[in-house]
């Protein structure tokens, strides 16, 4: 019983320092929807060009409430990619593989070595914006085929 609170309060107190290093990574307000384009790429990627702005739209007003909230710092950048995330959840994506993106992600940000400029400043990271708004669906890219044939 000793043993099974011990293990409780250890997991609770790294749950808080997860959580205060989070809080203590500042990421601008500028930058932090880039974390959400990143985790969800792949995703967005399948929505045609107005459901992505759309959903841009509805990100920057995530952005907004969550800096309100919290502050410009990467807690609020996760906090804005998971509620985020439930754009994505329908009969074609499960809710579990959607998840799942989002916990690969904060596990590799919540690391001692995570380091939010380098990310930022990463080449997959620098543009990633204007690709996910700019890309075309594959059943665009079919139609233009079939135009000049």
């Amino acid at each position: 019983d000793q043993q099974a609170r011990r293990r409780v309060i250890n997991i609770e107190d790294y749950q808080r320092e997860k959580l205060w290093r989070l809080l203590n990574i500042p990421i601008p307000k500028a930058k932090m929807r880039l974390v959400a384009y990143d985790i969800f790429e792949k995703e967005l990627i399948k929505k045609s060009v107005a459901e992505r702005q759309k959903l841009q739209v509805e990100l920057s007003n995530l952005v907004d409430k969550y800096v309100d909230e919290i502050g410009e710092n990467l807690n609020a950048a996760i906090n804005v990619a998971t509620d985020f995330s439930k754009h994505f959840e329908s009969g074609k994506v499960s809710n579990s593989s959607i998840q799942e993106l989002a916990t690969t992600w904060i596990n590799k940000a919540v690391k001692k070595t995570f380091n939010v400029q380098a990310y930022l400043d990463s080449s997959s990271i620098i543009g990633i914006e204007e690709r996910i708004l700019n890309a075309k669906l594959a059943q665009e890219e079919e139609e233009e085929v079939e135009i000049e044939l």
